[in-house]
């Protein structure tokens, strides 16, 4: 029943809507395609004209982490941020990202410390600073 519908839809009367239909289908397909492609096209450049600007962004950054906070020293000037204000905390495969709010990190790369010892001194201390629910570390 179902076969011989397919194939009179395919072959019988049906097939100018058939056409139509994927001739639509086809045409949406394609300008969402373009229209994605330029939305990241556009990030990319926005993002790339943001980072040319900012000399600030291409500065050294060093941290400093202690159990009072985290200091964040560029240039001649310092950020210094206490547990009490890192609202998420999360270990990634290469990194750890210590949120101060919903949509800003500090990203502490795993390759700017010294040893294994130094990542498990971090892990330590923020388990001992941050309340469990901020944290996901392994």
């Amino acid at each position: 029943m179902i076969s011989d519908f397919v194939l009179q839809f395919i072959y019988g009367r049906y097939w100018n809507i058939a056409i139509i239909f994927f001739s639509d289908v086809m045409k949406a397909a394609i300008t969402s395609c373009l229209i994605t492609s330029l939305g990241v096209l556009i990030i990319l450049f926005r993002t790339q004209k943001e980072y040319k600007s900012d000399r600030l962004i291409k500065s050294d950054l060093s941290y400093t982490i202690n159990k009072e906070g985290i200091n964040q020293k560029v240039r001649k000037s310092n950020n210094y941020i206490e547990w009490e204000d890192i609202y998420k905390f999360y270990e990634k495969k290469d990194m750890f990202l210590a949120y101060v709010s919903r949509n800003k990190a500090i990203i502490l790369p795993k390759r700017y410390f010294n040893t294994y010892d130094e990542i498990v001194t971090l892990k330590n201390l923020v388990r001992e600073r941050l309340k469990e629910k901020k944290i996901k570390i392994k």
